[in-house]
């Protein structure tokens, strides 16, 4: 599991936001799933595409 934060403070909107993950080569492959989990343990709705790869085929960057 990957924790992700804000840098700055949360805003107050709750649509409209669009951030990208690191991957390290070979975490993630190309139809691994991905879900976005809250504090709560809640799953939350987002949607999510491989925006880079390594050269070895695995995900590099992805966007939310």
């Amino acid at each position: 599991m990957k924790k992700i934060k804000w840098l700055s403070e949360q805003p107050k909107l709750t649509s409209g936001v669009t951030w990208g993950v690191p991957w390290k080569r070979g975490e993630l492959k190309k139809g691994d799933c991905l879900a976005l989990v809250n504090a709560k343990g809640e799953s939350l709705y987002v949607q999510s595409d491989p925006s880079a790869y390594w050269p070895d085929g695995s995900i590099k960057w992805t966007k939310h």
